[in-house]
C-alpha cells in the first residue's frame, strides 16, 4: 500500500534538499523544523505545496490574532461546503457515468453532462480540500499558499495552468523548468525539450498509468502550439478563446479520469453522439441534481468577490460593512450545519486527490 500523500512529501523533502544545497536554507541540520514542515497537518495530504523557508519564517514569526482565527474559520467551512455539498454530490452524476461507461457506450446527453460533471467535482473537491487546509492554517496562525484561481475562466492552456494547482505548477518551474533553461533559451529545440519534460514528470507524478502519460502529451501538445503560434498575441474574440479552451479541458478530463485508453476513447466517441442521444439518464440527473450545477457554475467565477469588492468601494460602505458583520457569521454557522449534515447522511466519497 502506497503511504497517503507520497507524492508531496516527495517534492517537499526534494524541494528542501535543494534549496540547501543553494544556500537558501541556512539551517540544514534542523531536524525538528524539517520534520514540521514534512508533517504539518494542515497541507499534509494534498498540499498546498510551501517551500521550507517560507514556512519557516512564518514558525519564528508567527502573528496570531482573533480576526486571521475567525478568517480561518469562515475559510475552512467554504471548503466543507465545496467538498459535502457540491462535489460529492455533482460527482455522483459523474461516477455513474463512467461506470455506465465501463459497459457500454454513453448516449450523447449523458455522456457531456458526465464530463462537466467530472470537471465540476474535481474542481469542488480539490479547491474545497485546499480552503479547509488554508483556513486551518490560518486558525493556528500560519498563511498557506492559494492553490487555484477561478481556473475556468482562462482563455489558454498555459493560463490555466497559472490558475489550476498554483503550488505544483511553481514547483515543478522553480525546480524543473528554470534551471533547464525555462522559456529564455533562443534554441527551439531545447525550449519544446524543456516544456515535454515538465508535462511528462507532471503526467508520472500523477500516476504511471497510460491514461496519465497520454494526459501529459495532450497538455504538451496544446501548451507547445500555443507557445509556437503566439496564441496569447492573436487577435481572436474571447467567446471563441473560451470554446478553445473548454474543448481542451473536456478530453483532458475524459484521459485523467479514464482507467485504460480504451476506455477513454469509449467515452469519447459517446461524446460525438455514437451511443446514440437518448435524454433518459441526462433529464433524470438535471431535473434531480439540476440547483447545484447553478450553484457550482456561480462559483466557479467571481462574480461574489466582484460584487463584495464594488460593495465595498460605493456608497454603502458603512452600511454593507456593518451588514456582513452581522450576517456572514450567521450565514456561515447556517452552512457549517448544513454541510455536516451532507456529510453525516450523504454518499461518502473520498477525495479526488487521495490516489496521488
Amino acid at each position: 500500500m502506497i503511504t497517503l500523500g507520497i507524492s508531496f512529501y516527495v517534492l517537499l523533502a526534494i524541494s528542501y534538499l535543494v534549496d540547501i544545497y543553494r544556500g537558501q536554507i541556512k539551517q540544514g541540520n534542523d531536524v525538528i523544523g524539517f520534520c514540521l514542515y514534512i508533517i504539518f497537518f494542515p497541507k499534509l495530504i494534498f498540499g498546498p505545496l510551501m517551500r521550507y523557508v517560507e514556512f519557516e519564517q512564518q514558525v519564528y514569526g508567527r502573528k496570531y490574532s482573533l480576526r486571521l482565527f475567525s478568517t480561518g474559520v469562515c475559510r475552512l467551512v467554504k471548503g466543507m461546503a465545496k467538498k459535502w455539498i457540491i462535489a460529492d454530490t455533482i460527482g455522483l452524476v459523474a461516477n455513474q457515468a463512467f461506470a455506465m461507461n465501463n459497459e457500454t457506450i454513453l448516449p450523447f446527453p449523458l455522456a457531456w453532462l458526465g464530463i462537466i460533471s467530472y470537471g465540476l467535482q474535481f474542481y469542488f473537491d480539490f479547491s474545497g480540500y485546499c480552503d479547509m487546509s488554508i483556513g486551518m492554517g490560518y486558525m493556528l496562525g500560519f498563511k498557506l499558499p492559494e492553490n487555484f484561481n477561478y481556473p475556468y475562466i482562462t482563455k489558454s492552456v498555459r493560463e490555466f495552468w497559472r490558475r489550476w494547482h498554483i503550488t505544483l505548477a511553481d514547483w515543478f518551474k522553480e525546480y524543473v523548468y528554470i534551471p533547464l533553461g525555462g522559456s529564455v533559451v533562443k534554441n527551439k529545440d531545447i525550449l519544446i525539450r524543456n516544456v515535454f519534460l515538465i508535462f511528462i514528470l507532471l503526467g508520472i507524478w500523477h500516476g504511471l498509468n497510460s491514461t496519465f502519460i497520454v494526459w501529459a502529451i495532450y497538455n504538451f501538445l496544446f501548451t507547445l502550439m500555443e507557445i509556437l503560434v503566439e496564441w496569447d498575441k492573436r487577435n481572436i474574440a474571447d467567446f471563441y478563446r473560451h470554446i478553445y479552451f473548454f474543448i481542451f479541458v473536456v478530453l483532458s478530463g475524459i484521459l485523467f479520469r479514464s482507467e485504460s485508453l480504451l476506455l477513454a476513447g469509449r467515452y469519447f466517441v459517446g461524446l460525438i453522439g455514437v451511443g446514440g442521444f437518448d435524454m433518459h439518464y441526462a433529464v433524470q440527473f438535471i431535473s434531480a441534481y439540476g440547483i447545484y450545477y447553478i450553484i457550482a457554475l456561480l462559483f466557479c467565477l467571481p462574480i461574489s468577490r466582484r460584487m463584495n469588492t464594488l460593495l465595498i468601494n460605493n456608497v454603502f460602505k458603512s452600511w454593507y460593512t456593518n451588514f456582513v458583520m452581522i450576517i456572514y457569521p450567521v450565514c456561515m454557522l447556517v452552512l457549517f450545519v448544513i454541510a455536516l449534515s451532507y456529510l453525516m447522511i450523504g454518499t461518502k466519497i473520498s477525495f479526488v486527490y487521495f490516489s496521488f
